[in-house]
């Protein structure tokens, strides 16, 4: 799947995750004060290539599909906190 870098952003600020800018934009999900997931993109413009998008919407933990509604908006950050629930990851 291809990610543009503005959505890579846009998930992070959704998900209030506060990054750090190194080599990659790098920081964690974090629920109720606790690091949950480490999610990172890399600098650049454009799209990112095939296999970085997938390693980018994988980290996330949850389907393609669900990807795409916290991408396009229907899956908010409490939502997304909901599906890790129920893949007891939280």
């Amino acid at each position: 799947m291809r990610v543009k870098k503005e959505e890579a952003q846009s998930i992070f600020e959704k998900l209030q995750i506060k990054f750090r800018s190194k080599k990659h934009n790098y920081g964690w999900f974090r629920y109720e004060g606790r690091p949950i997931l480490p999610v990172y993109f890399s600098h650049g413009k454009g799209d990112m290539p095939g296999k970085v998008g997938d390693k980018f919407w994988q980290s996330f933990k949850i389907n393609e599909d669900q990807f795409r509604a916290l991408r396009d908006c229907p899956l908010s950050r409490e939502g997304y906190a909901e599906v890790l629930k129920e893949k007891k990851l939280i």
